[in-house]
């Protein structure tokens, strides 16, 4: 599944069901420094808007969100908690959290 998700992301890199199907198979297989770079690279399709690079945190501050969009922003920044946490990256672990429970 993750050869399949990664050459989906090759062809689309925005497609967001794809962007989560690649950090669920990451973060199955234990790979979670790939999670946090995937989502580092995607928090503009994640968040709905593609002009965002790799500032997780500028998407709170948009007024306007589409319900799906919020739910795709929240569970890849489960994500990126887990791996960050997995990763002993307390920092970053922290950012995602708060993030997480400002949602």
């Amino acid at each position: 599944a993750l050869n399949l998700y990664e050459e989906k992301l090759k062809d689309n890199p925005n497609d967001v069901d794809t962007i989560l199907g690649c950090m669920q198979c990451y973060d199955a297989r234990g790979s979670w420094q790939n999670t946090l770079d995937l989502a580092g690279r995607s928090w503009g399709a994640l968040s709905g808007d593609h002009t965002i690079e790799s500032d997780p945190t500028s998407w709170n501050s948009r007024m306007s969100r589409k319900k799906s969009s919020a739910d795709n922003y929240k569970q890849a920044l489960k994500f990126c908690a887990q791996s960050a946490w997995r990763l002993g990256r307390w920092d970053e672990l922290e950012m995602y959290s708060s993030l997480l429970v400002a949602q």
